[in-house]
């Protein structure tokens, strides 16, 4: 399976962008032998270093230590590897926003784990970059050429977290006493090392820029959107930190990585805040693209490095191999991911994508929110028409929706009841559930349109954050974040969408007065997958302000397990309206 994915998915910026012509001497089929020979030059080498590194350790020693390796501090470490794969699609999904390519950020974690099997087998990031931007295009109808635009900032900023956590590292390291002993000699061939990758990256990058699109015109549009990109970074200071602190944490996660398989393998005491610093250093070197993972050059750097602080050659050999093999599992994982995401591509049929949505809008006296959230989603493009659900207003709304051009209509009281009714009229390809006390951006509907090229994608919500916020109140996207990838699930202030066709298909907006996106959430799931769309609501914390952060929660939790337990939904509505 691995051979026959990687040979045609290895041109997938050639057929993507189109061939050069003959006259250039490009061809398809000798770019595969090229990946061939690649490939062979590289198992080689990572051959040739692996022997040389046993041939210097004691076998029956280093076998002992790896049968009494620490598994639970082994899986501790395969878990803080995935954490790095989470924060390296964080900085991609960051550098993708910037050209306008995001899905959604399920997608983007998927389409990281996938480039970390790619950059695995197709030795190194230059190769598995292509490859990785090859299938989020043509999985999700986008432009190859804007899509590997991203890469080479992403790299850019993997390079500068890089240097960051290494200075860092370097830092402790200096004010622990970690340099303590060693003369200058034993420092200088890392530090070339460390030089040498640098000064590799920046000529590749200089020849990037200044390889010409005449010769190659998807080349020529690569570079245009490489430098919006690079402008389009340098303005958004956000985008710019946040990137930095997502490269950071891919870096710690990587080292750590190998500093929890150490600390499971090694009886030796280790004053481990005076040889962090020689990790980073382990890991640019095994970043190398001429061994398959770092075989090899990781081993034999842990050999040399761990070995000046007295480490046993054959624990520093036996961290770096299950390191490796940790690498290995989760490029298993994206391999499995790439199977089936073609083989749902090939099952799917072609449907046009939505272009339009329908807001939906409960309201019961909102007179006061619901003028700034009209003026919000009126300023959303795709938005072709705003449906109030009023349930018995008495404060003015149903006239102030009136006059702001909204289509009003009276219902019984009930969220789920009103939403229900307000969306069998609707006329969008998308119906999107909103809050009245919710504010949107501009540019939320391009977002929520853009979750559905993922074809198993039948619905989602948004990012949400509360308008007023104290310290109990942080950590929101964090929990829209575990709630939609653990608990399968969104609240009705994430202000819910889903395909007009997908609603109709499951019955409607459940007729409930409470827990209404909880059954809704169950029903959609049947039929498909939910996602975040890549926006951010603003939603009113009046209920904390009202009744305090710590009872509003402990008001949520009840509710919720009383509602698992099958405490009738009235009964929760009583309960929750209580103050």
């Amino acid at each position: 399976m691995l051979k026959a994915s990687l040979h045609p998915l290895a041109t997938e910026f050639v057929l993507a962008s189109g061939t050069r012509s003959r006259q250039h001497g490009f061809v398809v089929e000798g770019r595969k032998k090229n990946w061939g020979l690649a490939r062979v030059v590289t198992l080689l080498v990572t051959g040739t270093l692996l022997v040389i590194v046993l041939r210097r350790i004691d076998l029956h020693k280093f076998l002992e230590v790896v049968q009494t390796a620490n598994v639970l501090g082994l899986l501790a470490a395969f878990g803080v590897f995935g954490i790095g794969l989470m924060f390296a699609s964080w900085r991609w999904h960051l550098m993708l926003r910037l050209g306008g390519n995001v899905v959604h950020p399920g997608a983007t974690l998927r389409g990281a784990v996938i480039g970390h099997c790619s950059h695995t087998f197709l030795f190194g990031a230059a190769g598995g970059d292509v490859v990785k931007s090859g299938i989020y295009a043509r999985w999700y109808g986008l432009k190859m050429a804007e899509v590997l635009a991203a890469a080479p900032l992403d790299r850019l900023m993997a390079l500068l977290g890089a240097i960051c956590f290494g200075a860092c590292m370097m830092g402790l390291g200096a004010v622990s006493g970690g340099f303590a002993g060693l003369d200058g000699r034993q420092l200088l061939w890392p530090i070339l090392w460390i030089v040498g990758i640098l000064v590799v990256v920046l000529l590749v990058i200089a020849a990037v820029y200044r390889w010409r699109g005449a010769r190659f015109a998807p080349l020529d549009r690569f570079r245009e959107r490489l430098q919006t990109g690079g402008r389009a970074l340098i303005s958004d200071r956000s985008a710019l930190v946040k990137s930095l602190v997502a490269a950071f944490f891919v870096h710690a996660s990587l080292s750590f990585t190998m500093v929890t398989c150490l600390a499971s393998v090694t009886d030796v005491s280790i004053s481990w805040v005076s040889v962090l610093w020689l990790f980073p250093v382990i890991s640019m070197i095994s970043g190398l693209p001429v061994s398959i993972g770092g075989a090899g050059l990781r081993e034999g750097s842990a050999l040399v490095l761990l070995g000046m602080f007295k480490i046993p050659a054959e624990d520093a050999v036996a961290a770096s191999l299950f390191t490796l093999v940790i690498g290995f599992s989760w490029s298993f994982i994206g391999l499995l991911l790439w199977w089936r995401g073609d083989k749902q591509l090939k099952r799917d049929e072609l449907t046009a994508l939505p272009s339009s949505i329908s807001v939906v809008i409960p309201t019961l006296n909102e007179r006061e929110s619901l003028k700034a959230t009209i003026a919000a989603v009126t300023a959303v493009p795709e938005v072709i028409e705003v449906l109030i659900a009023d349930g018995g207003s008495d404060d003015g709304t149903v006239a102030l929706g009136e006059s702001l051009g909204c289509r009003v209509l009276q219902t019984r009281a009930g969220r789920g009841t009103q939403m229900r009714e307000a969306a069998r009229h609707a006329k969008g390809d998308v119906i999107w559930l909103l809050h009245a006390d919710t504010l949107v951006s501009p540019t939320s509907g391009r977002a929520i349109l853009a979750t559905f090229r993922d074809s198993r994608i039948v619905g989602g919500g948004c990012w949400k954050t509360f308008d007023q916020m104290n310290f109990l109140m942080l950590g929101t996207r964090l929990r829209c974040l575990i709630r939609i990838f653990i608990a399968k699930r969104l609240l009705g202030d994430q202000a819910m969408f889903m395909k007009r066709s997908t609603l109709e298909a499951v019955g409607g907006v459940p007729d409930l007065p409470l827990m209404e996106e909880f059954e809704l959430c169950e029903r959609l799931r049947r039929v498909g997958r939910l996602a975040l769309a890549d926006t951010t609501v603003v939603t009113s914390g009046r209920k904390f302000r009202g009744l305090g952060a710590l009872r509003t929660y402990w008001l949520m939790a009840k509710v919720t397990i009383r509602y698992y337990l099958g405490t009738p939904v009235q009964e929760l509505a009583e309960i929750y309206s209580k103050k």
